[in-house]
């Protein structure tokens, strides 16, 4: 774009102004469009909106082939037979909690203060509940990725 600028000024002719200033134009243009997200974005987007349990949401993840539940899906995921998906990761656990839980932390770390909401502990393999600052392990689920 400084390189246009500079060329601009030292144009000899009216109609190389005219081309260098439509190139800068049209840069300009580019750089100020604003990215659309697309369908499958805005998709998830709305359904990680939803309050979790509602009607909407347990439609969509029914309508999108997902269980009702992160530990369902996980579980279902690994015992998937048809050879068409994949046992979850852990990385996988952590990024669809989102779509599961409004409280939604992401990854557990043993030994440091989190607020409270619900993780994934990838060492014990767990999706556990912190209130209060201390883990309900009356709403801790265990759950195998492999």
């Amino acid at each position: 774009m400084e390189m246009l600028k500079l060329q601009l000024d030292s144009a000899d002719s009216i109609a190389e102004k005219r081309i260098i200033a439509a190139r800068i134009n049209t840069l300009e243009t580019i750089k100020n469009k604003i990215f659309a997200p697309g369908g499958t974005e805005k998709d998830i987007t709305w359904a990680k909106k939803q309050p979790k349990g509602s009607f909407e949401h347990t439609a969509w993840l029914n309508k999108n082939n997902y269980a009702s539940t992160l530990e369902a899906e996980v579980r279902k995921r690994l015992t998937d037979m048809s050879g068409k998906t994949q046992p979850m990761s852990a990385g996988e656990v952590i990024a669809m909690g989102t779509l599961y839980y409004d409280d939604w932390g992401g990854k557990f770390i043993q030994g440091v203060d989190q607020k409270d909401g619900t993780y994934f502990d990838t060492t014990a393999s767990e999706i556990i509940t912190i209130q209060d600052g201390k883990v309900v392990e009356s709403m801790t689920e265990s759950v195998k990725l492999s």
